[in-house]
């Protein structure tokens, strides 16, 4: 376990000017903090894994690091990832996918991961943490990308967390990873990454319950928020649900994909999310569920309210994923089940499609009930598309399909 009265120690770079900060150990004394020392004390500690010297900007200052809370005190401080793929070990791919997202075997290590954590807060007065991105978007641009790209925080196994007032940039994948954890709160962050930046999800609570995601701030090259829970019969094997979710106040755009995505990965199933008081635009889609053949699992008990959209060209849209699966032992019969998606008082401005609801032939995609839900700009010709769905609406506009006008799921949508 990490003791308390930890303290970062730093020297000058003679060629940058800028302040190199070491972590070091309780009881290490400041001047024998080299790198080298903390490294060796930390190899007794697995669940923590140093990567490289934290560059702390010019002005940055020494900080007391206390755990159980981990803090970065001045707005100017910035921690980097190294730009060395050869610097970020290899680690074994999450049991609920079977291999790494990306490519077969293990998957590099985050930027900052930790394993087994209880009780701790990271935070900081807006501090940021650059993941230098750049490179692992180019290797996957060039399809030269050899394992899976880490995170710029991944927590597993994790419990009673609090991630606040922090800054996170230019994240190599998915930004903010909790993964089999609960009792996880974050809150008033800013994660930034360019529009065209790959996977760069902005937070992915997977297989982890009792998350509370609230007054974040993204922008992506990716879904903002996405709620996982494993991967085709890994994560049908793992049985480790995602559940009691509340995600509210979130706001910001990301051009290629979703303000909130429900899936694909979803295979040990979802249930009891609660998403309110959105704010999105410039945006593929603001609220996306996504599944397909062979995930199986389950989407159930899905809120979705006081949801605001500019621009955005499919505001509400179910669909399958990419036909994605992590080998050839997938079930084709492994088919998800989705019921009970309530959606209300959503606005969307300068829309450009109707809402699309996909569902999948020979699966069940049914009470999906929407209300005082309004659509504007679209041309006249413009029409909701649905299929294989089933459920009921009032008070939409345009017209909704068919498959949501009927009375047999008027009770369950009153």
């Amino acid at each position: 376990m990490i003791e308390p009265e930890s303290v970062f120690a730093y020297q000058t770079n003679p060629t940058t000017g800028d302040y190199e900060a070491l972590v070091s150990w309780k009881g290490l004394p400041e001047e024998d903090a080299t790198w080298e020392s903390v490294r060796e004390i930390y190899k007794q500690f697995p669940m923590f894994h140093l990567k490289d010297k934290v560059v702390v900007g010019r002005g940055g200052v020494r900080g007391n690091v206390r755990p159980p809370i981990l803090k970065t005190y001045s707005r100017k401080d910035r921690g980097k990832g190294k730009m060395d793929p050869e610097e970020w070990p290899i680690i074994e791919p999450l049991p609920s996918y079977g291999r790494g997202r990306e490519r077969l075997g293990g998957r590099h290590i985050s930027l900052i991961h930790a394993n087994a954590l209880s009780n701790v807060v990271i935070t900081g007065d807006n501090g940021t943490i650059d993941g230098q991105g750049k490179m692992w978007w180019e290797l996957w641009w060039n399809r030269t990308l050899n394992h899976t790209r880490g995170h710029l925080l991944e927590l597993m196994y994790s419990h009673n967390i609090l991630i606040s007032n922090l800054t996170f940039k230019n994240s190599p994948f998915w930004t903010v990873h909790p993964v089999y954890c609960s009792n996880v709160v974050i809150r008033d962050m800013t994660i930034l990454a360019p529009l065209n930046a790959p996977n760069t999800d902005g937070i992915d609570p997977d297989s982890s319950t009792n998350i509370c995601i609230e007054d974040c701030y993204i922008e992506s090259g990716d879904d903002l928020v996405a709620v996982k829970s494993g991967w085709d019969q890994y994560g049908i094997n793992m049985a480790q649900p995602s559940s009691n979710i509340v995600i509210r106040r979130v706001s910001g755009t990301t051009p290629t994909c979703s303000g909130v995505g429900i899936g694909s990965e979803m295979s040990g199933g979802i249930s009891n999310i609660t998403i309110e008081d959105l704010n999105v635009w410039d945006s593929a889609a603001g609220i996306r569920i996504k599944s397909d053949q062979g995930r199986g699992g389950y989407i159930a008990n899905v809120s979705i309210s006081n949801f605001v959209m500019n621009r955005v060209k499919v505001p509400i849209r179910f669909s399958r994923g990419s036909n994605d699966h992590p080998d050839d032992k997938w079930d084709p019969k492994a088919v998800p089940r989705v019921k009970g998606v309530f959606i209300s008082n959503v606005v969307s401005l300068n829309s450009t499609k109707a809402p699309v609801l996909d569902g999948i032939k020979g699966a069940s995609f049914d009470g999906i009930c929407m209300k005082n839900v309004t659509i504007l700009g679209l041309a006249p010709s413009v029409k909701w598309h649905c299929a294989f769905v089933s459920g009921f609406s009032t008070a939409v506009f345009p017209t909704p399909c068919l498959q949501l006008q009927n009375d047999t799921f008027s009770s369950l949508c009153s």
